[in-house]
């Protein structure tokens, strides 16, 4: 009887055991057949197929929810910067942050671009779609701008690790090896001449890069700039200083760091601003003032020469760097807060200014308050907002934080993104696109 009963136990372990290793050996067939598709595709799919190339439909490939999952549709009663608003939703399914481009022309279409859920580019006509799917299999979030002739340029990681360009629809590759760990690519006009992009890139050796490309028959060459980097690279054009880029990264000390190239014979040097980064740096140059250094009399006022960078630092809360690059002073502001994202930056059209002249009639001063927009997503996963306003006086600076926290609520699932000083985008808990756009 008892060997019966171990006899039967047995046998239903041995079922179990059997059943097991059958789901075991199915999943390991499934992820070896999903591995040699991805291959299949790294090669494929990067070569722009023009079937695809006129869909319309949302990039839906892992099964959109129709549920909010904590976006609310409704009004949003709180009051601030970006608030009221409401949320609204764009659809599709989407993977990571966007990258939103404005229209080249008055009049013309905002268009954001993102990974969709099938691993190729697609881009939403804003405000009311449609999704079109663009192809190519990616492995980064999309970095979007126009060359001199009004062409767009989308630039992702490919499915083999290189550099590919969407130039109006159509892929090129590029060459060179980025980071999988932090992707980001980003592009400025070449100072020098407007004929060439440079294009950073973080390298499969961690350090910064820099493709130069003219965008009439797409010839390139890859610069190394060196440095040991732990993020993608933001390159500005420094528009106090000519022909000058100012490249900004978080460095392998996590400080905030700036490469400086003068593009015309290659010169330049890295600055350490400090800090301690947890996400990567958001960087903007101020777009007012003079164009280059202005002398009167002893004085040399630079009305452009600040940069403005927003981070989180090791604590979690959102710091900001004013760098002044004409004095070389950099100092860092505490915001607050306890974020789970990068941070985005924008500057509303609302700056107030004023001029002081001599006797003359030359400009001896100048007075400008200069409003900026931050946000973020909070640890509660919603989206945050908060204003800063710095104000100079001839050359000196104040800077306050002219606005405290504002919770515009939702329930956010990347980077939020500014569209503008009135919308932010953001991947929703369904994976879907949304904005918050303020009334």
């Amino acid at each position: 009887m008892r060997r019966n009963i171990i006899r039967k136990v047995l046998s239903i372990f041995m079922l179990i055991l059997m059943s097991t290793l059958a789901f075991s050996m199915d999943s390991f067939n499934y992820s070896n057949n999903t591995s040699i598709s991805y291959e299949r595709s790294s090669s494929i799919l990067m070569q722009f197929s023009q079937s695809f190339s006129n869909q319309s439909i949302y990039p839906n490939i892992q099964g959109q929810s129709p549920s909010i999952d904590g976006l609310e549709t409704v009004y949003n009663e709180s009051v601030g910067l970006l608030a009221p608003g409401t949320w609204n939703y764009r659809g599709g399914y989407i993977l990571g942050d966007v990258s939103i481009l404005g229209p080249w022309t008055s009049g013309g279409a905002t268009r954001i671009y993102a990974r969709g859920g099938d691993n190729a580019l697609w881009v939403y006509t804003y405000p009311n779609g449609p999704w079109t799917c663009l192809s190519g299999l990616i492995t980064s979030k999309p970095t979007a701008g126009y060359d001199i002739n009004g062409k767009t340029h989308v630039m992702v990681r490919g499915g083999d690790g290189a550099l590919w360009d969407n130039i109006d629809g159509v892929w090129y590759s590029l060459g060179g090896y980025i980071n999988a760990e932090t992707p980001s690519i980003s592009f400025s006009w070449d100072p020098s001449d407007s004929n060439y992009l440079q294009i950073g890139v973080r390298g499969g050796d961690n350090g910064l890069w820099l493709k130069k490309m003219n965008i009439n028959d797409r010839l390139r060459s890859w610069q190394s700039l060196g440095g040991l980097i732990t993020s993608g690279p933001i390159v500005l054009q420094d528009p106090n200083v000519a022909n000058t880029l100012r490249i900004v990264v978080r460095g392998f000390d996590n400080a905030l760091w700036i490469r400086t190239l003068k593009v015309t014979d290659n010169s330049g040097s890295w600055t350490s601003l400090g800090g301690w980064l947890r996400t990567e740096p958001v960087a903007k140059f101020e777009t007012y003032g003079l164009r280059y250094p202005a002398t009167y009399g002893s004085t040399t006022y630079y009305l452009y020469s600040k940069l403005i960078t927003a981070v989180i630092g090791n604590d979690n809360a959102l710091w900001v760097n004013i760098y002044n690059i004409g004095s070389g002073n950099a100092n860092w502001w505490y915001l607050g807060g306890n974020t789970a994202s990068k941070p985005d930056i924008v500057r509303p059209y609302l700056e107030h200014w004023s001029a002081e002249y001599d006797i003359y009639g030359n400009i001896i001063g100048f007075s400008i308050a200069e409003p900026r927009y931050i946000v973020v997503k909070g640890t509660d996963n919603a989206l945050w907002d908060i204003e800063i306003t710095g104000t100079r006086f001839k050359t000196y600076s104040t800077f306050e934080v002219s606005n405290t926290w504002t919770y515009l609520g939702g329930y956010i699932t990347n980077n939020p993104i500014f569209g503008s000083s009135k919308w932010v985008s953001v991947r929703g808990g369904d994976g879907a696109l949304w904005t918050y756009n303020s009334l």
